[in-house]
C-alpha cells in the first residue's frame, strides 16, 4: 500500500479525543479502585472496632451476670442467717418462758410451804 502522510483532520482530532475519553476513563477507573480500596480499610476498621464492642459487651454481661449471682447468693446468705437468728430467738424465749415458769413453780412451792408452816404454827 502506498504511504499516506496527510490524514484528514477530524480524523486525527476523532483519535487523540477517543485516546483522552480513554485515559479520563482510565483515570476514574484508578479513583475508583483508590476509593474501593479506602472504603475496604474503612469497612475492615468498623468491623474490627464491632468485635471489639461486642467482646467488651459480653464481658460486661458476664460481670453483670456474676455480680447478680454473688448478690443472689449474698440474700441467700442472709436471709438463712436471719432464719438461725429467729430460730435462736425464740429457743432464747422458750427457755426463758421455761426458767420463768420454774420459777413462778418454786416460788408457789415455797409460799405453800410458808403458809403450811404458818398454819402449823398457828
Amino acid at each position: 500500500y502506498p504511504v499516506f502522510n496527510e490524514y484528514p483532520e477530524f480524523v486525527v482530532n476523532y483519535q487523540v479525543s477517543e485516546r483522552d475519553k480513554i485515559r479520563e476513563e482510565e483515570q476514574e477507573i484508578l479513583r475508583e479502585k483508590a476509593l474501593m480500596s479506602t472504603m475496604d480499610r474503612s469497612l475492615h476498621q468498623i468491623t474490627i472496632k464491632d468485635e471489639q464492642w461486642k467482646r467488651e459487651e459480653e464481658k460486661l454481661l458476664q460481670a453483670e451476670t456474676q455480680r447478680r449471682a454473688m448478690l443472689k447468693e449474698e440474700l441467700d446468705n442472709l436471709r438463712r442467717q436471719q432464719q438461725q437468728l429467729q430460730a435462736m430467738k425464740r429457743e432464747q424465749q422458750a427457755r426463758q418462758m421455761k426458767v420463768h415458769s420454774q420459777s413462778r413453780r418454786d416460788f408457789m412451792k415455797r409460799q405453800q410451804r410458808v403458809r403450811t408452816l404458818e398454819r402449823k404454827r398457828i
